[in-house]
């Protein structure tokens, strides 16, 4: 009966942990701008006009292979969102839209 008790605990402790585990899915080496709800651009925690994101990005030496994370609130100005990631796209930089909840678009640039 010791046996048995002391089994059914293990597989309890083993089964039970595997089952409360999780990874996280975010890369959290992708540098990451900021539009806010007020329209102010930022990138690694200072403001940039959107017109000079690619100078900001190039000159923090980024990897044209690494995507960069572009957080945005839940109603964003569309046509800000598509300036910031248009200068991206055209200078060869991968985009991903995201906002507390999800991923929203990934634009990839044409080699």
């Amino acid at each position: 009966m010791r046996f048995f008790i002391v089994l059914s605990f293990l597989c309890m402790t083993i089964l039970g942990a595997g089952c409360t585990t999780s990874r996280v899915i975010k890369d959290s080496s992708a540098p990451e701008i900021v539009i806010d709800k007020f329209g102010d651009v930022t990138f690694r925690g200072k403001r940039v006009e959107p017109d000079k994101i690619v100078s900001a990005v190039k000159s923090a030496k980024i990897s044209k292979t690494t995507k960069i994370w572009i957080l945005v609130p839940d109603n964003c100005d569309r046509h800000l969102m598509g300036r910031v990631a248009g200068h991206l796209a055209s200078a060869g930089y991968w985009t991903v839209f995201v906002t507390d909840r999800k991923a929203t678009l990934d634009i990839m640039s044409q080699p």
